[in-house]
């Protein structure tokens, strides 16, 4: 039996659970488990504990402990190379794990020939994915029949389900990450038809299924643990695996539970403590009384939940539990009953969000999917005035994944023309609702913000800086050269810029086509870091035999009537490089099309390329323009035709730009704009802040533009009678995560919280039915943008605001706000949804600063999806506004809005309500306004504002600022003479900060005399004697005067010219040097200095560059320490040697000295010249020859250096203190003398011969 370690199974708990147990310190660890019962034997082929006896990592083993069944013994492997090691193991639910590490290669566990889908089977096991594990639609590989077998269980969103019958079987509840969870896979041949298949997790049925018998692969097949058979396919498992059990008989619920219960206390014991805390949090949250039975038994609950121990039996935790869990289900059922209340605290603003936050995409193509009049050039009048009515503070244009190959220049002018759809097989279009068009209605019109998404897969830096230059610049103004596109914009007719400040680089572009990314047109994108690194920075990109498109045409499919790629056989054809920059009318081309790198194929066969085809002759020959990717072919005479029908192919390199050049290039235009990546996958934080071109300056993006639709097509069906709670249900599941995820990313790598998400599409996806154009959409919607709100994302655009039902290439045109019938003659007949009321409420009855909000009371009414939700916020009055929506499906609910410190008795409120006989209620030409939004007032009677939702419906609430009653006959004569004393003030000097205080006071006065004037009862007496009293104040500090900064001008200058030189300096003072020029450089920026501070700076400036000394000359010094160091000690007495020795050894403390002055230096020459000039040679026997010539160099060498040679009687002393020569007993002094001069002669021969150029 495997024992735990109990350090490890505190590990296990968790930090929440740990605090729990801590507290009651007399709990014991987990013990051991109980022995298996019978029942866990019968028919059992394989058991795998992953314990160390059991697993050899190096040979790739893993022993079978079921008795006698060694040919089930498992193995190690991966798909391709050595990826063994990212096995390895891992701390199990109970012992040792299997840890697989998924992300970084195809590894599995595998189990030969144990298993036939088609037969009776169960396989059970116990998982724990790591908690930053995949959570996207694509599946995630567990288990998987090898051979013709399929996948036994996988995970997508979060959800465990299957492949094997050849389709997805999805469970409907997510999985956590992060914890442990025991899985059953049972298989049960029921006839010779059918198989039942079920999945139970944790000891409950998730999947109930039953499947075609011929949709399973009847062969007995390997079953393998952690990635699919196949490379590439999906992704791999990361996390543990623990405990595999595979039976060739199917379970049944005791069998489940039997398997569940041999290591359930791993499980249910931190259920039991989470529990405990969110049953201590639902009494604290509620306002019920004690006394009630419903909050009694709750208590009750707790207590005995709490008396459980990790190692208590599995019934008594399981009955524990359960008890836990009915008492909270009646309290909650009982607090139902009571109002739930909003608590507002007027005071705290928690967070801002911009007046655009609540906009919609709407997209240019197919005039705007029926909104714009081509004939009449505007808007059709029936579609303006619903799209009005939702007052929107943001439209998105031109679209989402039309917008990545439409090309804003021929969008502009009376001239338009055809722009590529961003699926290329879809036609082209004219682009008739256009920049202009758009921005006029979206800006002039609305008062609204436009998000630009660009064309990121066909565009450049470049092109991008001029559409900012359209948008933005003066005329005149011109930064990027060339054409004056500000000129341009108002030739069109809007001489004024539009100021559009968001802008989207690209839309999915990790989703679905990689345009220039992508190594073929009919390659599609992924979320890799190769994509997220060439988006980023951009790259160098060969196309090899490329499809050529056509001016208006990118198609490839095989049609050779409609694909580009085909010749038609006529004369002059054009073609087009997909991925060329067009730098025709810029003035940098450094980024056209390398000319050397272009090769053009027709059927296969390459033609030459010529520089002018009028003068070739009929041949194979192409003309190339490489600024615009142009490929011109002959007219039969002056070069060939390509043959009706041949395929033409194009290779060529040409540089791509990512989204660093684009940040670069279009706030260089308009430093102002942010842009937001197109390239969605959380990869691309990674892939920008690790790129050195991209990652530089804090980042060169401005964060993620995400699409968190519900994703929920084929896991909820339109017609399941529980839609609705499905739905709202995965806003949890789905879409917070798709959120979360990303700026969880952001936040890793700019903690500052300076790369926010933005939201630029979201609603119910794929939902093709009539439930995405009723009231539960909008009611789905309400709840999204609360959502949105308390996830500080940048701003959110619905998608869309019109469409043509079922058209839509998402599938859903009906989720639209709007909807446009086609009449047959070149008009619509258009109605909103219930969605396009939810916009309108949210714009019309919200401000931009929330505030903090408390909910009380409140209701889980289906899994986590609570009743009531609510958005407070205010404007910059004071105005409050109250958003809520009741999710309930068909109970109303009582609120009470509580605003702290307000007595709301009498208050008059205005109201806006939206509301429907039913959750599927909706609007239609013939009844289009049967789910709208209404006005309504209402008086507050109590002190709160009260009031009773229906079922699944919003309201809004403006509660007006509180005002004072005016006080009559109000005095402003105090306030009338203090506005007369600033007659004659002057504030030339004056320090910037007082005068900007004095002109506030000044103006703030002037407009509460105004006010007064003008009959303002909102003006009190208290705010007119508070006015002129800030006045006088101000004009009090009129006297602080500005320094004379002339003096202090000089100084910094002459501090500059050090600066530039101060590498001469030695380091002793350079840094009191550079901290004195910063200060001083402050202060005479500072309009607040006045003169002490101003002599202050120069002051301290001056005595810090006084302080600064050069680097001394060490050439000289370094010299004389090399000869003297090269003398030999055996040459000289040694008394004068060592004297020479002394001063070579502080000469070269001196020259290694980097702090040592030019004083310093010389004294340390002069110090060791003159100790090599008193050296006493060993006495060799010199004539007065000799010592004549000696002396002479000697002169020499000291007239060389700038010294003084020694005299006779230098020498006479210097040698005094040599050891004596003897010439005799009786030598005469006379013959002494003479004797030393023969010495010091010696020297200055020996000298000379050693250093001929020493001194």
């Amino acid at each position: 039996m495997k024992k735990k370690n109990a350090l490890h199974m505190w590990k296990r708990i968790g930090a929440g659970a740990l605090a729990f147990v801590m507290a009651f310190s007399a709990i014991p660890m987990y013990g051991n488990a109980a022995e298996p019962n019978a029942s866990l034997d019968e028919n059992l082929l394989g058991w795998y504990s992953f314990d160390e006896d059991t697993v050899n990592f190096e040979g790739g083993t893993v022993k079978n402990l079921a008795d006698g069944k060694v040919q089930y013994d498992g193995a190690l492997g991966a798909l391709s190379g050595n990826q063994t090691s990212a096995i390895s193991k891992g701390e199990g639910v109970f012992g040792a794990s299997l840890h697989f590490e998924g992300k970084n290669a195809e590894n599995y566990f595998r189990i030969p020939q144990i298993i036939n889908t088609a037969k009776d089977y169960t396989v059970s096991l116990w998982i724990k994915f790591k908690t930053d594990s995949d959570t996207s639609g694509t599946s995630t590989n567990i288990v998987q029949q090898t051979g013709a077998g399929r996948t036994l269980l996988m995970v997508k969103n979060h959800k465990l389900g299957t492949y094997v019958s050849g389709q997805d079987v999805m469970a409907e509840e997510q999985v956590s990450y992060g914890e442990w969870k025991h899985v059953v896979i049972s298989g049960e041949k029921k006839d010779e038809s059918k198989t039942a298949f079920d999945i139970y997790v944790n000891g409950e049925k998730v999947v109930d299924q039953d499947m075609n018998l011929s949709s399973l692969t009847d062969a007995l097949t390997d079953l393998q643990f952690g990635c699919h058979k196949n490379a590439n396919t999906g992704y791999s498992f990361t996390g543990d695996i623990d405990s595999v059990r595979i039976y060739n008989a199917a379970s049944d619920e005791e069998r489940v539970q039997a398997l569940f219960s041999e290591h359930g206390n791993a499980v249910i014991y931190p259920e039991i403590v989470q529990l405990i805390q969110d049953a201590e949090k639902l009494l604290e949250e509620g306002e019920f009384l004690e006394e009630e039975p419903e909050y009694r038994e709750l208590s009750a609950a707790i207590s005995r939940a709490k008396e459980m121990t990790p190692e208590s039996s599995f019934e008594e935790l399981m009955g524990a539990k359960q008890s836990l869990e009915d008492c909270m289900n009646a309290y909650e059922e009982a607090l139902s009953s009571y109002p739930v209340t909003i608590k507002i605290d007027p005071d705290e603003v928690v967070q801002e969000i911009p007046d655009y936050m609540f906009g919609v995409n709407h997209r240019y193509h197919m005039d705007g999917y029926g909104s714009w009049d081509a004939e009449n050039d505007c808007l059709f009048p029936e579609f303006k005035e619903l799209s009005d009515s939702a007052k929107f503070g943001s439209i998105r244009y031109p679209g989402g994944i039309v917008s990545n190959l439409f090309q804003w220049k021929r969008s502009i002018g009376e001239d338009r023309e055809t722009t590529i759809h961003g699926n290329w097989d879809e036609p082209s279009i004219t682009p008739n609702f256009g920049v202009d068009e758009a921005a006029s209605y979206i800006i002039d019109d609305l008062g609204g913000e436009m998000i630009y998404v660009y064309n990121f897969g066909n565009g450049s830096a470049q092109d991008a800086a001029d559409l900012v230059e359209y948008l933005n610049c003066e005329v005149g103004e011109n930064p990027n050269g060339g054409i004056d596109w500000a000129q341009v914009r108002a030739d069109n007719g809007h001489p004024q810029p539009y100021g559009v400040t968001q802008f989207e680089i690209g839309n999915e572009v990790d989703e679905g086509r990689g345009y220039w990314m992508q190594d073929n047109p009919n390659q599609w994108s992924g979320g890799g870091e190769k994509y997220a690194k060439m988006y980023a920075e951009g790259a160098r990109r060969t196309y090899t035999k490329e499809k050529v498109a056509e001016f208006d045409n990118w198609n490839t499919t095989n049609d050779k009537t409609k694909a580009s790629n085909f010749s038609d056989g006529t004369a002059n054809q054009k073609k087009y490089m997909r991925y060329a920059n067009d730098v025709t009318d810029q003035e940098d081309k450094s980024k056209m099309v390398e000319r050397d790198s272009v090769h053009v194929y027709v059927a296969d066969k390459e033609w030459k390329i010529v520089d002018d085809l009028s003068k070739a002759g009929k041949e194979d020959v192409v003309e190339v323009n490489c600024e615009n990717g142009e490929i011109l072919f002959g007219d039969g005479v002056n070069g060939n035709i390509p043959a009706n029908g041949s395929d033409i192919r194009v290779t060529y390199t040409v540089q791509k730009d990512g989204i660093a050049d684009y940040y670069d290039a279009m706030k260089a235009v308009d430093p102002d704009v942010k842009l937001y990546s197109g390239f969605s996958n959380v990869s691309i934080a990674k892939a920008i802040y690790e790129s050195e071109k991209a990652g530089a300056d804090g980042g060169k993006f401005d964060g993620i533009a995400v699409h968190p639709y519900s994703r929920t097509n084929g896991q909820i069906q339109d017609s399941d009678p529980q839609f609705y709670e499905k739905i709202l249900s995965a806003i949890d599941t789905s879409v917070v995560s798709q959120i979360e995820s990303r700026q969880r990313e952001l936040n890793k790598y700019w903690p500052d919280g300076s790369k926010n998400v933005c939201i630029s599409e979201y609603g119910i996806f794929n939902h093709s039915g009539d439930v995405v154009q009723s009231q539960t959409h909008a009611i789905y919607i309400a709840e999204n943008l609360m959502r949105f709100v308390k996830l500080h994302v940048a701003y959110t655009n619905k998608h869309c605001l019109i469409d043509f039902p079922g058209v839509d290439v998402l599938g859903p045109g009906k989720q639209a706000l709007i909807l446009a019938n086609d009449n047959g003659d070149g008009t619509y007949s258009y109605y909103g949804t219930p969605s396009l009321e939810t916009m309108k409420i949210f714009n019309t009855m919200s401000s931009t600063k929330v505030l903090k909000t408390e909910i009380k009371n409140n209701h889980t009414f289906y899994n986590e999806v609570k009743s009531i939700d609510s958005m407070v916020t205010k404007d910059d009055e004071g105005n409050i506004y109250i958003i809520a929506v009741n999710m309930e499906r068909n109970h109303t609910k009582k609120i009470n809005m509580v605003i702290d410190g307000r007595d709301l008795t009498g208050a008059a409120v205005k109201g806006m309500k939206l509301e429907s006989e039913d959750v599927y209620s909706m609007n239609s030409l013939e009844n289009p306004d049967n789910v709208k939004a209404e006005e309504f007032d209402l008086t507050c009677e109590g002190t709160s504002l009260t009031y009773e939702m229906q079922p699944h419906s919003i309201a809004a609430f403006l509660v007006t600022k509180e005002t004072e009653e005016p006080t009559e006959g109000i005095s402003t004569e105090v306030l009338e003479y203090a506005l007369t004393l600033t007659e004659n003030v002057s504030t030339e000097g004056v320090l910037e900060s007082v005068v900007e205080r004095y002109h506030a006071a000044l103006t703030n006065a002037k407009d509460i005399l105004a006010g007064v004037n003008e009959g303002d009862t909102t003006v009190t007496q208290d705010m007119v004697d508070h006015a002129w009293q800030e006045l006088i104040k101000a004009m009090q500090y009129l006297s602080f005067k500005q320094g004379d900064k002339s003096d202090l001008e000089k100084v910094v200058a002459l501090a500059a010219d050090i600066e530039e030189r101060l590498d001469t300096y030695l380091d002793d003072g350079k840094q009191a040097f550079t901290d004195a020029l910063t200060a001083a450089r402050k202060t005479l920026t500072d309009g607040d200095a006045m003169q002490e501070e101003v002599n202050e700076a120069w002051r301290g400036l001056l005595e810090a560059m006084a302080n600064l000394r050069l680097k001394p000359d060490k050439s000289a010094l370094e010299n004389l320490i090399n000869e003297a160091s090269a003398l030999s000690e055996d040459a000289y007495e040694t008394e004068s040697f060592g004297k020479m020795r002394t001063a070579l050894a502080k000469a070269q403390e001196v020259f290694a000295d980097e702090h040592a002055d030019q004083r310093t230096v010389t004294a340390a020459e002069e110090n060791l010249k003159d100790a090599v000039a008193k050296l006493v040679p060993v006495s060799e026997g010199v004539t007065s020859e000799e010592n004549d010539t000696v002396t002479e160099a000697a002169d020499k060498q000291a007239n060389a250096a700038g010294t003084t040679a020694p005299t006779k009687a230098d020498n006479a002393t210097a040698g005094s203190t040599a050891k004596s020569v003897k010439t005799g007993d009786g030598a005469e002094p006379v013959a002494a003398a003479a004797v030393m001069a023969v010495a010091m002669a010696a020297v200055a021969v020996v000298w000379k011969k050693r250093t001929s150029h020493f001194m």
